[in-house]
């Protein structure tokens, strides 16, 4: 018992002082970020996502003089409509994205009849992957981020993010010179143990984005513009989610994409 202790404590020590070290000296904090990214499109399936679970990604992106980044988009393919709310969730969406960084005029939200808001809807893949493929040709995305096939909470509908990205690989339709980086998901103890996942994601990941302290704050607070959707476990959530922290991605390749056709 007490192997294990030490051994928690070791690694929460460890997590601590890593995390420390990154936020203070800058160029270790971004040495991990993806590079070369101009304009980039971050792809997700309800309002509230985009700070439930890229706030990092987005964060990083939007301060200028940490990133190459030009435009950086969202695409919002859900008004989250399940309870009818699609009218103030829209109005939430753009309140937390102002507080996020990104411009007003590069926030699109869609709705579609055949992709509802609803957790045991799959959306169809050559629908929402065409969509996605429009933003991509008309704003010249080079770099778009969402969900990887797990979704992170396994919302079918971030599921079919991720399907419809994959359809437009087995198709050859992706344009050539644009990336496509999925957001991992990860086992329910790494996801709620807030910084204390910071050792192993950086072990596992060549590409992930930190937040320091204050930007952890401004993600709680931009989640704070979706009032309609503070309910005590979202509370919960924002407080000792590893995403609130850490955002790490693998790239959509080829090998990705049979790998789990296979499966």
């Amino acid at each position: 018992m007490m192997d294990i202790l030490t051994f928690l404590s070791g690694v929460i020590m460890i997590s601590v002082i890593t995390y420390l070290i990154i936020n203070v000296n800058k160029f270790v904090r971004n040495i991990k970020c993806v590079k070369k990214a101009k304009k980039v499109l971050v792809v997700v399936a309800h309002p509230d996502d985009e700070c439930m679970f890229f706030a990092p990604t987005l964060i990083n992106l939007c301060k200028r003089e940490k990133s190459s980044v030009t435009e950086v988009h969202l695409l919002c393919l859900s008004s989250g409509n399940y309870y009818s709310q699609g009218k103030l969730r829209k109005i939430e969406l753009r309140k937390s994205c102002q507080m996020l960084g990104i411009p007003l005029s590069n926030i699109t939200v869609v709705q579609h009849t055949s992709m509802p808001d609803d957790p045991m809807c799959l959306w169809r893949e050559d629908l929402v992957g065409n969509i996605i493929l429009k933003f991509i040709e008309r704003l010249s995305i080079d770099t778009v981020f969402t969900f990887d096939e797990k979704g992170i909470s396994g919302h079918l509908n971030h599921k079919s993010l991720y399907n419809g990205l994959n359809y437009l690989l087995e198709e050859g339709l992706i344009p050539r010179g644009c990336k496509i980086y999925l957001l991992e998901t990860v086992n329910i103890f790494r996801k709620y143990s807030i910084i204390f996942d910071l050792i192993i994601s950086l072990i596992w990941s060549n590409r992930a984005f930190i937040s320091s302290l204050q930007e952890v704050r401004l993600a709680q607070n931009a989640m704070s513009c979706h009032i309609s959707q503070l309910l005590w476990f979202r509370k919960l959530y924002m407080i000792f989610s590893r995403y609130i922290f850490i955002n790490t991605y693998k790239k959509l390749t080829e090998s990705h994409y049979s790998f789990h056709k296979d499966k």
